[in-house]
C-alpha cells in the first residue's frame, strides 16, 4: 500500500513537471512567433495603405483620432450600425503634410465572420481605394471581394453612404453586389459605410491635423 503511495506521489510530481515544462515551452515559442506575426500584419497593412496613397511617406497616428476609434462601436451602434466598429484611423502624408485618410473599420456581419476592411480618403473625402485587411468568407463566392473588379467600384466615389445592388449600379452611391454573396456584400459596405460616417464625423471639415 505504501508502495502503491509512493507511486502515485511520484507520477504526480512527474506529470507535474511535465506540465511545467510544457508550458515554458509553449510560452517561449510563442514569444519567438509573435514578433514575425506583427510584423508581417504591419507590412501587410502598410502595402494595403500604399496601394491606395502611393505618393504618401508616412501614415501617422493621432491621438485624437485614436481615442474616438476606441468610442467607435458605441457610437457606431447610435447611428444604426450593428456591431460595427473602426479599429485604427490614420493620416497620410507627404512632405509632412496631410493628403488624406485612413480608416480600418470591421464589421462582424460577414458570413465567415469579422471582416476588415482599410478605405482611404482624400482631404475631400473622395474615396482613394479600399482594400481587404481580413476576410474568411467562401472560395469562389464571398472571397471575390478581394478581386480588383468588386474594389475598383468604390475608387471615386465621394459620397455619405454606399449601397449595393443586383440589379446593374446606376447612381454614385451604388456599387454591384457580389454574385452569390449577398451577406458578403453587406458587411463589407457596411464596414465601409461605418468607416465614412467615422471619417464625416471627426475628419473631414474639421481642420488638418
Amino acid at each position: 500500500m505504501s508502495n502503491k503511495k509512493s507511486t502515485i506521489i511520484k507520477d504526480t510530481v512527474i506529470l507535474l513537471i511535465i506540465t511545467v515544462v510544457a508550458g515554458f515551452i509553449l510560452a517561449a515559442v510563442n514569444k519567438v512567433t509573435l514578433e514575425p506575426i506583427a510584423y508581417a500584419r504591419t507590412e501587410e497593412k502598410n502595402k494595403a495603405y500604399r496601394a491606395m496613397f502611393k505618393e504618401a511617406e508616412t501614415f501617422d497616428i493621432n491621438e485624437t483620432l485614436t481615442e474616438k476609434c476606441n468610442s467607435s462601436e458605441e457610437f457606431l451602434k447610435d447611428r444604426g450600425f450593428n456591431g460595427t466598429k473602426v479599429d485604427e484611423a490614420l493620416i497620410a502624408k507627404a512632405n509632412n503634410e496631410a493628403i488624406g485618410y485612413i480608416i480600418n473599420a470591421t464589421s462582424p456581419n460577414g458570413y465567415g465572420g469579422n471582416i476588415q476592411i482599410s478605405l482611404g480618403l482624400d482631404k475631400d473625402g473622395r474615396i482613394k481605394g479600399f482594400e481587404i485587411l481580413s476576410i474568411s468568407e467562401t472560395v469562389g463566392l464571398g472571397m471575390k471581394a478581394k478581386e480588383d473588379e468588386f474594389k475598383s467600384q468604390f475608387a471615386g466615389k465621394n459620397v455619405k453612404e454606399i449601397k449595393y445592388t443586383k440589379a446593374g449600379a446606376s447612381s454614385e452611391d451604388e456599387i454591384n453586389a457580389i454574385s452569390g454573396a449577398t451577406i458578403t456584400t453587406s458587411a463589407v459596405t457596411e464596414a465601409v459605410n461605418s468607416a465614412l460616417t467615422y471619417a464625416q464625423e471627426y475628419i473631414l471639415g474639421k481642420g488638418d491635423f
